[in-house]
């Protein structure tokens, strides 16, 4: 909320000391109103020009501190002195209809805008408000007589109300309503405090348009913003309901349609919003059917809600997480560290080794697994695999496949049996209760929901799913979004890795002397290279949709590397390295290669999946340059390799990553697939992992 109330704060106290040197000659809210939309757009225009341009003024002072009102404040007031003397000596006697027409003007184009969009950007506002004086000087530079109404009639309010309504029930409450009733494990939050929390914005978006258009819009332009509002609502309803065939799951990724598929849609919407305003302008009594499709679409949609909330099984949802507790301790003799790296995959590895050798000076001591494949492609059956060793036997959900690999015979009960405390740091859709009496930050804690995230986040999935296909893409959306929408204390995220980053440097890792365990087994699944990009090499957060360029996604890459760095030299500090076994790995490699409906994206040319692996073994310090092998390794050594580092019986759990010789020929296997989503491609490889051509699809 402190960007709320900054940016607030920013507009309003140079808007009313405007206000104050106008208010003898104009009076009113709308002049008010005026001054402050002119130092919003002056705010807007800076971000814009410092590079923040696709992303709201709000989410540009996310991280305001007291340094940005010395920056800004004085500007703004100085401003706020200066524009009603150049307004009112510039425009004399039309000052007033300057104002009341650059506002209406305003408010009827953004508030447009943000129906459609969900959010206004910098570069958007700053457009809308150049384009709002500059109709305003028109109209005055004409004399054309504008005409506000004092009071308006019962039907004009019942239009408003019915509009909006209905445009609150399609992109917020039914759409939030069924995406979590079809998806209830990938919410942590309550179905019922999401759904307060839409509502309650609903009731908002309801009284400030009603209330707004009263007093704003002219009385020309009062029907035809209505008008515009059904029309669009309408065909976000028909866009949800009929032309949006299949769409996929979500990772990060943008998603691509054909060509053809994209513009016979375009031209249903254009078609359509130029009929239904034609219409509208032949025949007005038509505003009367467009209020009737609103009402049918608000009560199909409610009627549909309470059908699908009392056929839903509201199992109890637990109240459990993946906190922090533990991330920065480790023991003071013996400690396995598993960093795994999301989707850092090793022509990731070899472009940052072209751009920047030096570094990978950090991991000298470690053997660089170069020829090396993940079991499956994806985190949702890779890092339940890495904890468990148990392989995917065809369960339909992420909740049954955690549920059948977390046995008594898998690798963290072993673990634990060998007297290690075990610490797993990842999402808790991965996780399951059989990690209650063995992990020791799995906990009980109390959500809660975050409303303004919440509304937000529910508007881009509703513009996923509502909005034309050529738009969709600005909407795009992640399970990350989905998952960040509750909040609990001390609750392990993996949206990105700058928070751990930013805790090891003002906490600091501490070695513990448990005596009642034989040794520390930590588990850290950092966000790595996965999409969306989020922040960059020096782990700072990057803000809004980061641009997915070569250079940006190197960046966040290295940044996450960065954060094991860290960890790493805090280690040496505390004297813990040298006995440590550590393994940087990552969970899958890019999985794409195979995804004929995204194609091919960041110009892989190898079109195969390498997740990196690197292991320092316990003792194994001092060396001058890292050990390179081109050994067959797969993430089936992976637990053989962390119960040999503890100096347990492996033999049950297969070789460990250095029992591969490096000219071994075997066969390893990957399946290709989401839970959920098609069938599974299994494959075999027989050589190098990066020659394609040693990829064979299993008979």
């Amino acid at each position: 909320m402190q960007n709320y109330f900054g940016v607030a704060v920013l507009c309003i106290i140079p808007g009313l000391i405007s206000y104050c040197l106008s208010r003898k000659s104009y009076r009113g809210g709308k002049v008010l109103a005026f001054y402050i939309s002119i130092y919003a757009g002056m705010l807007s225009a800076v971000k814009v020009l410092i590079h923040d341009g696709k992303i709201s003024i709000f989410e540009s002072f996310a991280d305001m501190l007291p340094a940005t009102y010395i920056h800004y404040a004085p500007v703004l007031i100085g401003f706020s002195v200066i524009i009603p003397f150049v307004v009112m000596k510039g425009m004399r006697e039309r000052a007033v209809k300057l104002i009341y027409t650059a506002d209406s003007y305003l408010f009827f184009l953004a508030g447009i805008a943000f129906l459609s969009f969900g959010k206004i950007t910098n570069r958007c506002y700053c457009f809308l408000l150049f384009f709002a004086i500059l109709l305003a000087f028109m109209v005055c530079l004409r004399n054309k007589e504008i005409v506000f109404v004092a009071k308006r009639k019962r039907k004009d309010a019942i239009l408003s109300i019915t509009a909006i309504s209905s445009w609150v029930m399609t992109n917020l409450i039914f759409s939030t309503g069924e995406l979590y009733l079809n998806n209830i494990t990938d919410f942590y939050v309550s179905f019922g405090s999401l759904m307060l929390s839409v509502i309650l914005s609903g009731f908002f978006y309801i009284a400030f348009y009603t209330v707004c258009s009263h007093i704003f819009l002219t009385k020309k332009q009062y029907p035809y913003f209505w008008v515009i509002v059904c029309i669009l609502t309408v065909m976000q309803y028909v866009q949800g309901v009929l032309l949006n065939g299949h769409l996929n799951t979500l990772e990060g990724e943008k998603q691509t349609w054909g060509t053809s598929m994209i513009y016979i849609n375009l031209a249903i919407w254009v078609l359509a919003i130029c009929a239904g305003i034609l219409l509208f302008v032949r025949k007005k009594n038509m505003i009367k059917l467009y209020g009737i499709l609103c009402a049918y679409i608000c009560l199909i949609q409610a009627v549909s809600l309470i059908y699908m909330g009392i056929t839903t099984d509201f199992s109890k949802k637990d109240e459990y997480v993946l906190t922090t507790e533990g991330m920065l301790e480790v023991d003071d003799e013996n400690n396995v560290i598993v960093f795994v790296l999301d989707w850092f995959d090793g022509q990731i590895l070899e472009w940052i080794e072209e751009e920047d050798p030096a570094f990978f000076e950090p991991l000298k001591d470690f053997t660089n697994y170069k020829n090396t494949t993940s079991c499956y492609a994806y985190t949702t059956l890779s890092v339940p695999y890495l904890l468990s060793g148990v392989k995917y036997n065809n369960e339909d959900t992420v909740e049954e496949w955690c549920k059948n690999a977390y046995t008594q015979q898998s690798l963290l009960y072993e673990i634990d049996r060998l007297g290690y405390d075990i610490g797993v740091y990842t999402e808790f859709q991965l996780a399951n209760q059989a990690f209650k009496d063995i992990v020791i930050n799995y906990s009980e804690v109390k959500r809660r929901c975050r409303m303004a995230y919440s509304v937000g986040v529910m508007l881009r999935c509703a513009g996923y799913k509502n909005m034309p296909f050529v738009l969709k893409d600005q909407f795009s959306y992640s399970t990350d979004d989905i998952a960040a929408l509750a909040i609990a204390e001390d609750e392990y995220i993996t949206t990105t890795d700058t928070w751990i980053y930013k805790d090891l440097m003002q906490k600091g890792l501490k070695a513990k002397d448990n005596k009642e365990r034989n040794g520390a087994f930590r588990f850290l699944h950092l966000k790595g290279a996965h999409l969306p990009l989020v922040m960059n090499e020096n782990c700072e957060e990057l803000k809004g949709d980061v641009a997915r360029t070569h250079e940006n996604w190197l960046s966040q890459a290295k940044g996450s590397l960065r954060v094991v760095y860290e960890y790493i030299e805090q280690m040496k500090q505390l004297g813990v390295y040298e006995n440590a076994t550590i393994m940087i790995m990552a969970d899958h490699g890019q999985n794409l290669y195979m995804d004929n409906d995204r194609g091919l994206e960041f110009g892989f040319e190898d079109h195969t999946s390498n997740p990196i692996l690197f292991v320092k073994q316990s003792k194994e310090t001092g060396t001058e340059t890292m050990t390179v092998s081109e050994a067959p390794t797969s993430h089936e050594e992976f637990g053989a390799s962390v119960i040999k580092a503890i100096g347990g019986d492996y033999a049950t759990f297969g070789s460990a990553f250095d029992e591969i010789p490096a000219d071994e020929i075997r066969i390893r296997e990957f399946a290709y697939g989401k839970l959920g989503e098609n069938s599974f491609v299994n494959y075999h490889i027989s050589g190098n992992v990066r020659n394609f051509e040693h990829w064979v699809i299993a008979q």
